[in-house]
């Protein structure tokens, strides 16, 4: 149950954000509402996340997963179940979502999905655990500027999805195929060996 109301004072911009993800969901999203109690807050953070539809240099599929890795590790359950609908709406099959907190025994990803799940664990940890080597890796398989992207975009999901989680927002059923039940029965724990220091091998290629 959600910490904040969900009934803020009357927005026009609340109104007309929630009627656009109504027509793409069939219903408003619940961090909006509560954004809302607090107009300016709001209306940074909506400026904010429709820049980001420009950032390009770095693969959808990649991105959400390093999302979904953020959403995973931070335990955010409506988080999870949004990501999750966003990485099938990506055509990440729902195994591979599913098996994202496994990613290491899992035989479902790439040398480079490895590494972009590794890295977004790194940052998300606290404190963040990305060393000298683990940048050097990727910038093995990224350019500076999607180095520098696919940073940000791990950041925003952290972001998100600790805000989320500190309001106590609860799944909306976006995730109709139910990928979300696996990542969140199969949730990484900080320090249970899925932290960058962990056995893992350098991947071969991008």
């Amino acid at each position: 149950m959600s910490r904040i109301s969900l009934t803020p004072p009357p927005s026009p911009l609340l109104e007309a954000l929630q009627a656009r993800f109504a027509r793409a969901l069939g219903d408003g999203i619940d961090p909006l509402t509560v954004r809302a109690h607090q107009p300016q807050v709001l209306e940074s953070m909506a400026a904010f996340e429709r820049s980001l539809a420009r950032w390009n240099t770095v693969p959808c599929t990649l991105k959400e997963l390093a999302a979904m890795a953020v959403v995973v590790r931070v335990g955010c359950g409506w988080c999870i179940d949004f990501r999750c609908r966003e990485s099938l709406t990506h055509g990440i099959p729902a195994a591979k979502i599913e098996a994202v907190p496994v990613w290491r025994t899992s035989a479902l990803f790439t040398d480079l999905e490895r590494l972009v799940l590794r890295y977004a664990e790194a940052m998300t940890d606290t404190p963040p655990q990305a060393t000298d080597e683990l940048v050097a890796d990727l910038l093995g398989h990224f350019t500076e500027a999607q180095a520098v992207e696919l940073t940000a975009v791990i950041a925003v999901e952290n972001q998100r999805s600790r805000i989320n989680a500190a309001f106590g927002l609860t799944p909306q059923g976006f995730n109709h195929q139910d990928a979300a039940s696996g990542a969140r029965s199969h949730r990484a724990e900080p320090g249970d060996g899925h932290r960058p220091g962990g056995p893992s091998k350098r991947p071969a290629s991008r």
